[in-house]
C-alpha cells in the first residue's frame, strides 16, 4: 500500500534514465509509478528495463506538453499525494518521507517543493521554491547561488517548481490541475496561484533533495523556453492577478515587457521572445476569459499581496522568499 503516485514525464530523457531509476530504487517510502512519454525519438523511448518494477508506462504518439502529460496521469492516481519528478531530476533516498512529512506537518498547503541542488556543479543550488514579484515575473529562488551563501529553510513560499514537488490530489483536481494551454514553462506558478486564491497555502520543504540537471528535454530546441517563457508569463499574470492589485501592477508589467522586448534585439535568441511576446498578445482575451472561471476566495487580495515580492532588489538578485 502505498499513499503518493510519483508522475515522471519523459521527452528524449534516455540519458537521464539510469540514474533516475537508481534513485526511485532507493527511496525509503513505497509509491506508484506512473511515466508517460512525449513522443520521444525511438532511441530515447522509455521501457519497463528503465524503472523500477511494476511502473505503468504510456507512450503517446504526439508531444502533449509538460502541462497536459502530467494531467492524464494524474487523472489516473489513487492515492491522496502525487509527486512530480522530472526525469532529469535526481531525489535523494529520503525524498519522498520529507515530502510527506511536510505535509502533515502543513495541513493548511496543497504544494511542497523540494531544495534543488545543481547536478553538475552540487556546491550550487538550482532552486529554492518560485518566487514571484508584483510586476509578474517569476523565478526560481538562489538559482544558481553558492550553497554556502544560504542556508536552505523550512517555510511557506510562492510556489514551487514542478521538477521535484508534492501535492495533495484532490486539491489538484479541485484547481484542474496544470493549465494545458501554457504547455510547459510558468504551469508550476500558475497552479499555485490558482491554489493560493482558492485559499491554500504552498510550503518549501527545506530537507527534501533532489539533484537537477535542467532543461535536459529542450536544450537542443532552440529558442523554445524563451518563446514559452514569454507567452507564458503575460497570461498567467493576466489570469491570476487579484483585480486589485492587477490595475496597479499592469502598467509596470507592461513596462517590463516593453523593455524586454527592446533588448531582445541584443540577444542571440531575441526573435523568439519577441514571438512569444506577439503570441501572449494574440491570446490575452482567452487568458482573461479564463480569468473569470478561476474561483477566489474572499481573501483572495490579501492572501497573495502578502505571498508577493515586493522589492526591485529581490527581483534582480532572484533572492527566494520564504517565511513561516
Amino acid at each position: 500500500m502505498t499513499d503518493v503516485t510519483v508522475i515522471v514525464v519523459t521527452y528524449n530523457s534516455g540519458a537521464c534514465f539510469p540514474e533516475l531509476k537508481a534513485a526511485l530504487e532507493a527511496q525509503t517510502r513505497p509509491f506508484r509509478l506512473l511515466v508517460w512519454d512525449n513522443a520521444s525519438e525511438s532511441n530515447h523511448r522509455p521501457r519497463a528495463e528503465h524503472f523500477p518494477l511494476g511502473a505503468q508506462i504510456t507512450q503517446s504518439e504526439q508531444n502533449l506538453g509538460f502541462a497536459a502529460a502530467n494531467n492524464r496521469c494524474a487523472a489516473l492516481a489513487d492515492t491522496p499525494y502525487i509527486a512530480l519528478l522530472n526525469p532529469d531530476a535526481f531525489p535523494e533516498p529520503n525524498w519522498l518521507d520529507r515530502l510527506v512529512d511536510a505535509a502533515s506537518r502543513y495541513p493548511d498547503a496543497a504544494g511542497f517543493g523540494s531544495t534543488q541542488i545543481k547536478a553538475h556543479a552540487p556546491d550550487v543550488f538550482d532552486g529554492l521554491g518560485d518566487a514571484y514579484h508584483f510586476v509578474g515575473a517569476s523565478w526560481r529562488g538562489a538559482h544558481g547561488a553558492p550553497r554556502a551563501s544560504i542556508e536552505p529553510r523550512e517555510g511557506y513560499t510562492f510556489a514551487v517548481c514542478g521538477a521535484a514537488a508534492l501535492y495533495r490530489t484532490q486539491a489538484w483536481r479541485d484547481v484542474g490541475g496544470f493549465d494545458e494551454r501554457l504547455f510547459c514553462f510558468g504551469e508550476d506558478v500558475d497552479l499555485a496561484f490558482r491554489l493560493r486564491l482558492r485559499g491554500w497555502e504552498i510550503v518549501q520543504a527545506a530537507d527534501a533533495t533532489v539533484s537537477h540537471i535542467g532543461g535536459a528535454s529542450t536544450a537542443a530546441r532552440s529558442g523554445f523556453e524563451t518563446f514559452h517563457n514569454a507567452r507564458n508569463t503575460m497570461w498567467v499574470f493576466v489570469k491570476n492577478m487579484p483585480a486589485s492589485l492587477l490595475w496597479m501592477a499592469a502598467p509596470l508589467h507592461a513596462l517590463k515587457t516593453l523593455t524586454h522586448y527592446a533588448f531582445s534585439f541584443l540577444r542571440r535568441e531575441g526573435a523568439s521572445y519577441r514571438l512569444g511576446v506577439h503570441a501572449g498578445l494574440a491570446g490575452l482575451g482567452d487568458a482573461w476569459r479564463q480569468r473569470q472561471n478561476v474561483e477566489r476566495s474572499g481573501d483572495a487580495a490579501d492572501r497573495i499581496a502578502r505571498a508577493l515580492t515586493w522589492s526591485p532588489l529581490a527581483l534582480l538578485q532572484r533572492a527566494p522568499k520564504i517565511w513561516r
